[in-house]
C-alpha cells in the first residue's frame, strides 16, 4: 500500500545548475525526483531508491545533504 509520506529530492552540480525531469503524462510541467516511501523504508533509502528509478543515477545514503 502507498504511504501518504514522501521525499523530493533536488540533484545539481557545484555551480548549482539543477536536474528536472520533464513529467511524461504532462509534457511542458517539470519537476524535481519526487516518491512515496515504501513500508517502513527510512527516508533518505526512499530518496536514494528514487534517484536511481528516476534517473539511473546512484547515489549512496551519504551522498544526500537533509
Amino acid at each position: 500500500m502507498k504511504k501518504p509520506v514522501s521525499v523530493l529530492v533536488l540533484i545539481h552540480t557545484p555551480r548549482l545548475e539543477i536536474l528536472l525531469l520533464e513529467r511524461a503524462a504532462h509534457p511542458g510541467f517539470w519537476q524535481s525526483v519526487t516518491g512515496s516511501q515504501e513500508g517502513n523504508e527510512p527516508l533518505r533509502l526512499t530518496a536514494v531508491r528514487e534517484v536511481a528509478e528516476e534517473t539511473g543515477i546512484s547515489a549512496l545514503p551519504g551522498d544526500l545533504v537533509d
